[in-house]
């Protein structure tokens, strides 16, 4: 959380996002604002340029993007729900199998102790693996790196993936409009009302990424009984993507090149290993289900819940199906993974505590 002092680089690290996604934007790239804005901050931020991000801008913006969510569960989507379940158990045998491939190569390539390899390997989210892991002796800061670059390279590569596939088309806009002027106030109070609801329900309730997934379950909520259609205005989902591209950025500000370089091309190889396998598996899955393989690409993309389910909306793919496969592979990780790791402690496969130890 920053202070009045760090206001002057806030407000730069925003403009130089914004500047990196009005250029994306002008050359009609995928994904334009998110990833022009990670494109234009990350080499500053590595630079020592002393980008800065606040928490509460960036929670500010989960919540816009929770509600834009929640308004993909329209009553048809909410009906036809009950056929996800194949496809949602699937991925749960899928993050055990890639989990495991990737914590063999941490553990035996990248050299990393075992309490840092297994909460290295999940995507369950970065600031939960990262909280999780030092409160159990493993190196948060590899942990936050690996995880990090895992979502740089996913939301950098995925959309330009669709453009060479063909299920995107450069520069037509895959996203319904909506006007600022034409937004009906009473409409979104609403369901912002429902959202907020959601938030503290979930919040009380201790869930994973409570406010990402309470303000989606709110508007869900709203929209899926059909209470209300309204949409927010697409202004507001460009604000998001250059506050979250904007954030990816500065996570690699102030590493010595060392500890970057150590973390960047481990993740990097355990990044494509787990994009290959989310290839694999789409391909069965789309033969299986009859589900279109774009939704159960970025369903099943290694890519934070926020970014996967961001470029869901902007690449106009099925957002509901895709958020709800990403909430189950987050529950799925932060509820078993703790009791995994105290079983293995408790048999004595993890060693000394690193918690007691200086973390290198």
């Amino acid at each position: 959380m920053l202070g009045l002092r760090d206001l002057p680089r806030l407000i730069m690290t925003l403009c130089i996002g914004a500047i990196g996604g009005a250029i994306f934007a002008y050359f009609r790239l995928p994904l334009a604002w998110m990833i022009g804005a990670m494109a234009a901050t990350t080499p500053l931020a590595v630079m020592g340029l002393g980008l800065r991000m606040d928490s509460r801008l960036r929670m500010a913006m989960i919540v816009v993007l929770g509600i834009m969510i929640g308004g993909a569960f329209a009553p048809s989507v909410v009906a036809d729900a009950g056929r996800w379940w194949v496809s949602v158990l699937a991925m749960g045998v899928f993050v055990v199998a890639v989990g495991a491939l990737v914590f063999a190569y941490f553990r035996l390539v990248a050299g990393f102790d075992a309490r840092t390899a297994i909460f290295s390997c999940l995507p369950g989210g970065l600031n939960e693996m990262a909280v999780m892991g030092r409160a159990m002796g493993a190196d948060d800061r590899m942990i936050s790196l690996a995880h990090s670059v895992r979502i740089f390279v996913v939301v950098m590569s995925v959309p330009f993936i669709f453009q060479a596939m063909g299920w995107y088309e450069r520069g037509v806009s895959a996203t319904t409009i909506y006007a600022l002027g034409d937004a009906r106030v009473l409409e979104i109070a609403k369901i912002c009302a429902g959202s907020l609801a959601g938030l503290i329900i979930c919040r009380v309730l201790r869930f994973p990424s409570p406010i990402l997934i309470g303000a989606m379950f709110g508007s869900a909520l709203i929209h899926g009984t059909g209470l209300s259609t309204e949409q927010l205005p697409t202004i507001f989902i460009i604000l998001a993507q250059i506050v979250i591209g904007s954030a990816i950025g500065t996570r690699f500000a102030g590493l010595a090149s060392g500890v970057l370089w150590r973390a960047v091309r481990h993740a990097l190889v355990t990044t494509v290993l787990m994009i290959a396998a989310t290839f694999a598996v789409a391909a069965l899955l789309a033969r299986l289900t009859g589900f279109e393989i774009q939704s159960l690409l970025l369903a099943f993309a290694p890519g934070g819940f926020a970014e996967m389910t961001l470029i869901a909306l902007a690449l106009n793919v099925d957002t509901a199906y895709v958020s709800t496969h990403h909430i189950f592979r987050i529950l799925l990780i932060v509820l078993v993974v703790p009791i995994l790791v105290r079983v293995l402690d408790q048999a004595g496969m993890f060693g000394p505590d690193l918690a007691e130890e200086d973390l290198k």
